[in-house]
């Protein structure tokens, strides 16, 4: 899902929303969430990009989205759901919550899902000086619409000291 983000470092949480299409169902991944209480958010790099996108169809329900796009699974340490084996990284996560946002006329309703991460994968080339260069991936970022966008600058910000 194109639409995740952290939430918070402590606990560490990610959420994410599956919004179906108009006539459309939820996709299955949001079912395979709920019944197993679990899942897997995988970290898109720039060459995942064209795979991320071919993994966002709405297949008919018991087709693999990860068979689609020509990926290949990777088991998990903390969780029994795959990961893409080539994603530089991936957050096993345990369902926390699911909210259901106000549902349009005549569209399901959006769901949020809220997951606390209970494990990490990082692809050792993107780690540097013990910590993660993401200029080595090229993590892809949504901004909206159909717009994407690729990390290739990385610059840090010190936060305001009050006295």
């Amino acid at each position: 899902y194109s639409y995740f983000n952290a939430i918070s470092e402590f606990p560490p949480m990610v959420i994410f929303s599956s919004a179906p299409g108009p006539g459309l169902p939820h996709k299955d991944s949001l079912r395979n969430v709920i019944e197993a209480k679990e899942f897997v958010v995988n970290i898109v790099s720039s060459a995942l990009g064209d795979a991320m996108n071919i993994s966002s169809a709405t297949l008919p329900y018991g087709n693999n989205e990860f068979d689609a796009a020509g990926l290949e699974m990777a088991d998990c340490h903390s969780v029994s759901a795959p990961r893409v084996a080539v994603a530089p990284a991936a957050l096993e996560c345990h369902l926390w919550k699911t909210v259901e946002l106000p549902k349009p006329e005549d569209m399901e309703p959006t769901i949020l899902v809220i997951g606390t991460v209970v494990g990490i994968h990082i692809d050792d080339a993107v780690v540097v000086d013990g910590k993660v260069d993401v200029t080595r991936y090229q993590p892809l970022a949504r901004l909206g619409y159909m717009d994407y966008t690729r990390v290739t600058e990385v610059f840090a910000m010190a936060r305001p000291v009050v006295e």
